[in-house]
């Protein structure tokens, strides 16, 4: 899931402004039309950029990947390539955009050019000194709700629905980021996404009907996790580490502050329920009285990232990159449409059926990225 932009996590970590004064004694590195401005985060697997178009004169967020680094991992670049042929096919005002992805070929270093958020993520409004008014929860919630139910229509999981990775831009967008890549580069062993925010069945085995299992209610499970966050500044579960968070997820009820409107404490109770069956859907969440009153906003009164001001004498690297369109190869960049085709393993409907039903945990399908 396309690591926190903005957020702390162990792949993609904010960096301090002392980070920014370094860079600029270096030459400015320019990426075909797209000049590197400042770096807004990085972490293992990738690095991320404030970069300016400038045929456009629009801001983008640049993900660098170094491919070299990914070929040490067990399906690292297949897994890149799996991930961005998902993201090209979603299209949400409230998901963030995939709009380039850039190859540069003698370095094998690739760019992903996506959307600036420029007042940065929701974990870093909440730590801020001014937290958000009831309207604006309600506006942004909502925003992220519709991209999710885009999602599960389309059979998609997100799988790490958090603070950090919901972007806010001044001019009222609110995006869900973080699809996939970065997150699924870890070992099969490790838990997908933030352990204090995953649905109790993400987490353990524990006793529970098969039929009730529903992938599309682990993102609900998060959805609730951050809402309680935002209205209350602290988490329903906590613990040290997995264990103990599932045992206070089993073992603890779920503890509303007093003097919370009812409907609210309902809503919670629904999104949090311990057993998938009893869990609402995206769908009985939109329909909560919660939201009956709620707010349009055109504007978000944050605090804007403002970008660098970039002097006229600056030094500047220019850097060739290839565009890659959506039959483009990492692994063999030279092949043409047809010869890529010619790669792809055919299998027969009978063994395709096999496959899906093997694979099919519950009556739909979802894919996990």
């Amino acid at each position: 899931m396309l690591s926190d932009f903005y957020g702390k996590d162990p792949f993609i970590h904010q960096l301090d402004s002392s980070s920014f004064e370094e860079e600029e004694e270096k030459p400015m590195k320019k990426v075909n039309q797209y000049l590197l401005l400042q770096t807004l985060g990085e972490g293992s697997f990738a690095k991320v950029f404030l970069a300016l178009d400038t045929h456009t004169q629009k801001y983008y967020a640049m993900k660098r990947f170094k491919l070299r680094d990914l070929q040490h991992i067990d399906a690292g670049v297949s897994q890149l390539e799996r991930e961005i042929s998902a993201m090209r096919k979603i299209v949400h005002p409230n998901i963030i955009h995939l709009h380039d992805v850039l190859h540069v070929e003698d370095s094998d270093i690739v760019y992903l050019v996506i959307d600036y958020a420029d007042c940065g993520s929701l974990q870093q409004i909440l730590e801020s000194p001014i937290p958000p008014n009831d309207s604006i929860i309600k506006y942004v919630f909502y925003s992220i709700l519709n991209a999710v139910s885009y999602l599960h229509s389309h059979g998609i999981v997100h799988q790490d629905i958090k603070p950090s990775n919901i972007l806010l831009c001044s001019d009222g967008n609110v995006y869900l980021s973080d699809f996939g890549v970065g997150h699924s580069f870890q070992s099969a062993a490790m838990v997908v996404g933030s352990p204090g925010y995953q649905a109790p069945e993400a987490l353990c085995d524990f006793d529970l009907d098969p039929d009730t299992l529903n992938p599309a209610k682990e993102d609900v499970w998060s959805l609730g996790v951050t809402l309680y966050q935002v209205l209350f500044n602290d988490l329903p579960f906590k613990g040290e580490n997995v264990y103990e968070i599932v045992q206070n997820v089993t073992h603890n009820p779920l503890i509303i502050p007093e003097g919370t409107d009812e409907e609210i404490a309902d809503l919670l109770h629904g999104m949090l329920n311990v057993m998938p069956g009893g869990r609402m859907d995206v769908e009985d969440v939109m329909r909560s009285p919660f939201f009956d009153d709620i707010v349009i906003f055109s504007h978000l009164n944050f605090d804007v990232i403002k970008p660098p001001k970039v002097s006229s004498d600056v030094k500047i690297e220019n850097i060739t990159a290839r565009v890659c369109d959506t039959h483009y190869s990492f692994a063999r960049p030279n092949l043409t449409a047809e010869e890529l085709i010619k790669t792809i393993t055919i299998v027969t409907p009978v063994e395709f059926q096999e496959f899906a039903t093997e694979k099919s945990q519950t009556h739909k399908t979802y894919v996990n990225l």
